[in-house]
């Protein structure tokens, strides 16, 4: 093929090798923690992800000359455009002179643009973007500038009064000579009525707006910060090189060798963790139609069918050479690779949090045929699970979208006795998945023998649980066959999009803890808006307002890493510089300390409370399911952090495997279990506290819903409760005396529900309206029949288990046992009590000490404190 030629030429010649002094960068396992080692010697698994995306010039209220350089990364003799981009926020920035010189040639790129002409200077050279009814927030004008010595344009910028704010800027005409690795500047002189930033880019109309120019500052600044702090894993975003048969093109490639060698330049220790998106450019999407995603209303996604054999041959043979190529220019400097695809990268479902379904076109439904084929071995198995005579396995149809909507009126669970098609679906989305992520982590092994970290997004098992057409819409809940592979060390997520902010919890997204039990390595992206959060581009909501705020949020996402032994990098998902300030990395540094003595003796975490969710019971959640799942297990984190108790997150197949340590188990979603697995269960947590969720035990997945199973389950006997309003408990009189003050529950109705019919009254904790048991403590069995935990409960489970609560002050608290850390959700007073006499020592604080058994901390709403805790 052609395309292989025009990449494997520039592959083959003029390779530069780095020399260093390693090899392999691979995830083991020490003392039943999983490290990164570096030729068998553990290292810090902290990180930095940027990339370089825009110029960046920071405005104040009087004139000044700001400056910028970028690198040419096309030759173009007349057809590049320079674009000016604003903060999303109402203000009036002037530009005055603006010049851009190539500083290799000495030639002016743009010669002295002054504006004297007024408008008509204006209307000769740039534009503005969107125009006409579709433009809600800018004007631009021509005025005198302040000094009198000359004149400026002028952008006024107003809120949007209706929808949402576009993409609004001003551009340069496309006819912009630039000459690639030319390094030029841009100067200009600028101002405005408030501080603000604007952001500079070069770009080529013809080519798909395609990138024209290279912004290495920003990004070259941070990693200088993040070396000093001695955080030497970078990762940059790269696409695959994938050019069109025929089309000799070079750009993409050199573009990504020109940011490894920015970060290499920036921090010579370097080690290079490419972020590669595996996703396909238009070209492939108009050549390959049907191996694109397509929903119910015909609509094409510019995401490609992960199912599609021909999607995951070509995108392999394009990462295959990708890593060739860069094993062989930077050699040893290369770490690993991050591979991404689907919605934003993470590897679930394009539109999965939207209303639309797909899976309807020829490729996903014979993938989902080829699976119902490998689930039951004949015709006739199938049919008699699906209680259909009139079917085949290679004739199935995945089930409409008209009838997964209607489910919802239903309840919130799916029956396997009237509803297997849709569990069968639900499943097969899961497996589809991963069988295309693990045809790319295959790529990583193979073509760098072994010695390579290979990492991916998923296991968003908690996190996912909000999603309006049911968590199975993500594709997230295979994790085990993740966690099975030996070809993925590290499993990555953000830190939970939910209760984030100054005061937050910062959850996390999946059973962290069966991810590190299983040997793989649990990576935190902190991708926190710090107040240097400039770009407005991306997700301005729970950013800091100032360098406190900021430092707060970065030490408590940091802290919990540290605590429970994970990985983590800071994430400047704009390019816009969040991290560039030395104070943004003052936690890391404190914290070094720690953990490379944590490196030298690891020591698993192994909370007190296990949380637990089940990926099979995930499969039975109905469209609109969402009104249980998402107040139980997606908001239920903000209880937890908040008990007092720490926790860890795990996988119910881990429990039944007696995998998990803990005193007290939480069962989220112990829905359904066949006779074996509950009889494995039970004793597996014999002795132990066990709250049980909603409807544990209610779906034997062979026969349907059973209540005689939840009375296996969990030794209570029931019957549904019904009602048509919202699904809240009141506190009966034996949960008042332990603690139980305040109604709690969901704003929604919800079916079904349950009610225990043989509980005493000193063991019921709450009622529902009528006085039907629906919280029920006996024993040390504990049913939560409303789909919502709060912390007095858990701290009510906790004191019968006989497991320490350090606060009851509602703050966020973590520890394991040598480390604490509180995170402020007031202004007041808390208090942290110990088990025995020890030694409290602020980490950030050295001089700061306390003995005995109580630490009282006067906290701040937001503020983080963090404390070692010795003999």
């Amino acid at each position: 093929m052609k395309t292989t030629a025009v990449l494997l030429t520039p592959l083959l010649v003029c390779l530069f090798v780095i020399v260093a002094s390693s090899d392999e960068v691979r995830v083991r396992s020490s003392g039943g923690v999983p490290r990164i080692e570096i030729d068998g010697k553990p290292v810090r698994g902290r990180m930095f992800y940027g990339y370089s995306g825009y110029g960046v010039l920071d405005v104040e209220t009087e004139p000044r000359l700001a400056e910028c350089k970028f690198t040419g990364l096309i030759d173009d003799p007349n057809g590049a455009s320079l674009h000016i981009r604003f903060q999303r926020e109402a203000n009036t920035i002037r530009i005055g002179e603006l010049r851009v010189v190539d500083l290799d040639s000495g030639e002016e790129m743009i010669s002295r643009c002054d504006f004297e002409n007024g408008m008509e200077s204006f209307r000769k050279d740039w534009n503005v973007w969107p125009q006409g009814e579709k433009n809600t927030v800018g004007n631009v004008d021509i005025v005198p500038r302040k000094d009198g010595s000359g004149k400026a344009m002028e952008i006024s910028l107003n809120h949007p009064k209706i929808g949402e704010w576009p993409d609004f800027h001003v551009y340069h005409q496309p006819r912009l000579a630039i000459r690639q690795g030319h390094r030029y500047r841009l100067s200009v002189w600028v101002w405005a009525e408030k501080k603000t930033t604007v952001f500079l880019g070069l770009f080529r109309p013809s080519a798909g707006f395609g990138k024209a120019a290279h912004f290495p500052e920003i990004l070259t600044s941070q990693i200088k910060l993040a070396a000093e702090a001695e955080i030497d894993f970078v990762s940059v975003a790269i696409g695959l090189p994938w050019s069109q048969p025929g089309v000799d093109s070079t750009m993409p490639i050199k573009k990504i060798l020109l940011d490894c060698r920015t970060a290499l330049d920036a921090n010579p220790r370097a080690r290079l963790i490419p972020r590669v998106s595996v996703g396909v450019l238009p070209w492939w999407k108009h050549a390959n139609p049907s191996e694109m995603m397509v929903f119910e209303d015909g609509k094409m996604s510019d995401s490609f069918e992960v199912a599609s054999e021909k999607w995951k041959k070509d995108a392999s043979e394009r990462l295959g050479l990708l890593i060739e190529r860069l094993e062989a220019e930077f050699g040893d400097r290369m770490a690993g690779y991050h591979l991404t695809g689907q919605c934003s990268g993470e590897w679930f479902y394009e539109n999965g949090w939207g209303s639309r379904y797909h899976g309807h076109a020829a490729v996903p439904k014979e993938a989902f045929r080829a699976w119902l084929r490998k689930k039951y071995p004949t015709d006739e198995t199938f049919r008699t699970a699906w209680k259909r005579s009139d079917v085949s396995r290679s004739e199935a149809e995945p089930p409409s979208p008209e009838r997964r909507r209607a489910m919802e009126k239903k309840g919130v669970l799916l029956d396997p006795a009237t509803d297997r098609d849709i569990i069968d679906h639900n499943a097969a989305l899961q497996d589809i998945m991963v069988d295309g992520m693990l045809a790319m982590a295959r790529v990583v092994r193979e073509k760098t023998h072994g010695k390579r970290l290979s990492i991916f997004f998923y296991g968003y098992s908690f996190e996912f649980m909000s999603m309006p057409r049911g968590p199975a819409a993500s594709g997230h809940y295979a994790l085990r066959r993740i966690l099975d592979s030996p070809d993925v060390d590290i499993v990555a997520a953000p830190i939970s999009y939910f209760d984030r902010n100054l005061g937050g919890g910062a959850s996390m997204m999946g059973p962290t803890e069966s991810v590190m039990g299983a040997g793989k390595l649990w990576l935190v992206e902190d991708d926190t808006r710090t107040h240097l959060n400039r770009a407005n581009i991306v997700g301005q909501f729970h950013h800091a307002k100032n360098s406190w705020e900021s430092r707060q949020l970065l030490l408590r996402t940091s802290a919990e890493v540290a605590v429970r032994n994970y990985a983590s990098w800071r994430m400047d998902l704009c390019g816009a510089g969040w991290f560039d300030a030395p104070e943004m990395w003052d936690d890391l540094k404190a914290l070094k300390p720690f953990e490379l003595e944590a490196l030298k003796h690891p020591k698993p975490y192994r909370p007190p409370m296990a949380v637990v969710v089940d990926e099979s019971s995930t499969l039975y959640v109905a469209h609109g399911g969402a009104r249980a799942t998402k107040p139980l297990i997606y908001d239920g984190r903000a209880s937890l952090s908040r008990s007092g108790v720490p926790f860890g997150q795990y996988l119910l197949d881990d429990v039944i495997d007696k995998k998990v340590q803990a005193e007290m188990f939480v069962f989220l979603n112990a829905w359904a279990l066949t006779p074996e697995q509950r009889k494995k269960l039970l004793a597996s947590t014999a002795g132990k506290l066990r709250i049980w969720c909603y409807a544990p035990g209610l779906i034997d997945p062979e026969r349907g819903f059973d209540l005689d199973a939840m009375h296996q389950t969990t030794g209570f006997r029931f019957e549904p409760y019904r009602t048509t309003g919202p699904a809240k408990v009141n506190p009966a009189e034996a949960g008042k005396q332990k603690g139980l003050k305040t109604s709690w529950g969901c704003k929604e109705p919800i079916s079904p529900l349950f009610s225990v019919t043989n509980a005493k009254p000193e063991e019921t904790l709450a009622v529902w309206p009528g006085g039907y048991a629906a919280v029920v403590l006996r024993g040390k069995d504990l049913y939560c029949g409303v789909p919502c935990l709060t912390p007095e409960l858990i701290r009510l489970a906790a004191e019968r288990a006989k497991v320490p609560v350090a606060t009851e002050d509602n703050v966020v608290y973590y520890s394991n046992g040598k480390m604490i850390f509180v995170h402020g959700t007031k202004d007041g007073p808390v208090k942290i009590r110990w088990p025995q006499a020890v030694v409290f020592r602020d980490l950030l604080d050295a001089k700061t000490s306390k003995k005995g058994r109580e630490l009282n901390v006067d906290l701040r709403l937001g503020e983080t404190r963090v404390f070692t805790v010795g003999p």
